[in-house]
């Protein structure tokens, strides 16, 4: 195993991906994310999580998270105020797109949770 150093991030966002999509993103997805946001920021990091939660024995989370981590040196903190929003209003975009390409039968029930969701973000 590699020793892995972590880059300092000026700009974090995690997006929620498996609760509006009901699975993991695919490559392509992550990519589209990328041509999305790189117009805003020199370099990102992207990540997908299969993530767990736990707190004793009442609770447990389980959920597919996207993770944008736009490191310091690839952006300025003077430019921060400017490009969090626009990488913010890209991964909606990005999700929306998401979840109008998802593919096979959806119940009613299910079309209108997430379209709840999406609507609601």
């Amino acid at each position: 195993m590699q020793e892995v150093s972590p880059t300092p991030a000026c700009l974090t966002l995690l997006v929620n991906f498996g609760i509006v999509t009901g699975r993991t993103p695919s490559r392509v997805e992550i990519e589209a994310l990328w041509d999305a946001i790189r117009l805003d920021v020199s370099g990102a990091i992207i990540s997908v999580e299969h993530r767990y939660e736990f707190r004793g024995s009442a609770a447990e989370v389980c959920l597919d998270q996207v993770r944008i981590e736009v490191p310091d040196e690839t952006a300025l903190r003077d430019e921060l105020s400017r490009v969090a929003p626009r990488v913010l209003e890209a991964a909606r975009c990005w999700v929306a797109e998401c979840v109008e390409s998802l593919q096979g039968a959806m119940t009613l029930s299910e079309r209108l949770a997430r379209q709840a969701v999406v609507s609601d973000a």
